[in-house]
């Protein structure tokens, strides 16, 4: 049987995806492709394949639509399946990056004077002021949990936004790191999936919260009103009242502006929640098929030029994590203490039982019971409490996903057999052990599963104390 000879192969392009393809047609064992046709049609264009042995060789089904699908490096991967969250991103202010669904990343571009960028600063503008607003009526008026609330709710958004136009900054150059790792064979096509679904049911569930606020703020601001105009300035006027209190006059257009401009607050307060979940799906889907290809591995006669290949990609994928740790750390920080803050309030307010009584319908006999029977606050704050802890869980377990998968090929290394243990296995178990491959926050943390724990104690302890001022508040005010 005669040696099948290397196939010299000629591409008349200079796109990156005919690179790409000649690349792989270079690495490919050809005695699985089949002997079809005297050219390869690829697309508009035909690449002829000749080979020195036999004629011309064609490319299989399987590969041509493996390309087709632009799926073939992790630039590509990470860009179809975080399309729709960096488009949500986009319309709420998020990431003002232009060309963020480009296919050449050399076309993705942070620019100051474009549309993206002057929405996402007009949004931060809005959000500070907000936050500083708050503040002047805390310090005018008194301490309330409510106006807290707004305080923290304004204040996170517009640091989120902040943090996001500095992601926005760096975005390129992160992409292009990514872009130069030789991760390529770690794909995960159900990626995108994973990615559509957290951040559709996250959107779900935020805008469900968000009604439910609408209608517990609607039944407290009725205030005996009968006309229509009337209930909703009212509603207006206690929903947004550390505004019209600096005396901006009540107008019907201002308050359908500001009602716009609430429901974007509403999608970025869980917009980097869902973001830094969708970039946990990724950064642990590199891991876990390094993972795979270790442990698949551990029990055959490796050379040791594939053990150190191996540790080299460990290595890269590290030096990934890194880089978008670099990026979006202190967004990490500002979701933790933003959670970490609802939690507690939430809770606070189901556990003082502050929100459980009816309101009275003394003074307005016409007053409308509502559409839970007068319970619409219980049922807001409840439904507020289990999604802000639903959605701590969630990007705490995610994202710890990192951390375990960087720890796993430990356990598989050390059940290599001594006949095929080498320096490199070696070099490969100090690695994992010697360093911590996880997201932070600013880096005053890691995101871990242990941290989930250490949080949980903390809530625990702040509602112990809050808990016990609230009860010598009523003591005292009895």
């Amino acid at each position: 049987m005669n040696e099948i000879k290397p196939i010299s192969i000629t591409v008349q392009s200079t796109d990156r995806s005919y690179s790409k393809l000649y690349n792989d047609l270079e690495k490919l064992n050809f005695k699985a492709l089949h002997l079809k046709y005297p050219t390869i049609n690829y697309g508009n264009k035909e690449s002829a394949t000749t080979s020195k042995t036999r004629g011309k060789w064609t490319l299989c089904k399987a590969i041509q639509g493996h390309e087709s699908d632009d799926i073939n490096d992790q630039y590509s991967l990470f860009q179809h399946s975080m399309k729709w969250v960096l488009i949500c991103g986009q319309c709420v202010g998020m990431n003002p990056v232009s060309g963020i669904l480009e296919k050449e990343v050399s076309n993705i571009k942070f620019k100051y004077f474009s549309w993206r960028f002057l929405y996402g600063a007009l949004l931060c503008f809005f959000q500070i002021t907000a936050s500083i607003l708050c503040l002047f009526k805390l310090y005018r008026t008194f301490v309330s949990v409510r106006l807290l609330a707004l305080l923290s709710f304004y204040s996170a958004i517009g640091i989120n936004t902040f943090s996001f136009i500095r992601i926005g900054k760096k975005w390129p150059a992160l992409l292009l790191s990514m872009y130069k790792t030789n991760l390529d064979e770690y794909i995960d096509l159900n990626l995108k999936v994973k990615c559509t679904a957290a951040m559709g049911i996250m959107l779900i569930l935020a805008i469900v919260e968000h009604i439910l606020s609408l209608i517990s703020n609607m039944i407290r601001g009725l205030h005996c009103q009968d006309e229509p105009y009337n209930f909703y300035r009212a509603y207006l006027e206690h929903s947004f009242s550390w505004l019209f209190e600096i005396g901006i006059p009540f107008s019907l257009p201002l308050g359908i502006v500001m009602q716009v401009i609430n429901l974007i607050c509403i999608i970025s307060w869980s917009y980097s929640d869902f973001f830094i979940v969708c970039i946990g799906f990724y950064l642990t889907s590199i891991l876990e098929k390094i993972n795979t290809k270790v442990t698949s591995s551990r029990d055959k006669c490796m050379p040791p030029a594939f053990w150190k290949q191996l540790r080299e990609d460990y290595t890269q994928a590290g030096r990934l994590v890194r880089n978008f740790d670099n990026a979006i750390n202190g967004v990490i920080f500002t979701s933790y203490a933003n959670n970490l803050f609802f939690i507690c309030l939430q809770m606070f307010n189901v556990l003082s039982h502050r929100y459980k009584e009816k309101p009275s319908a003394a003074p307005c006999p016409n007053l409308p019971s509502g559409p839970f029977g007068g319970y619409e606050n219980v049922i807001y704050f409840t439904y507020s409490l289990s999604f802000v802890l639903g959605r701590f869980l969630a990007v705490s377990l995610i994202t710890s996903g990192i951390h375990t998968a960087s720890n796993e090929p430990a356990s598989a290394l050390y059940d290599i057999p001594s006949t095929m243990y080498c320096s490199e296995v070696q070099r490969f178990i100090e690695q994992v052990h010697g360093d911590t491959l996880a997201l932070s926050g600013l880096q005053f943390f890691y995101v871990t599963k242990s941290l989930v724990l250490t949080v949980a104690s903390t809530i625990v302890t702040y509602e112990l104390v809050l808990l016990q001022f609230n009860g010598e508040e009523m003591v005292h005010k009895n």
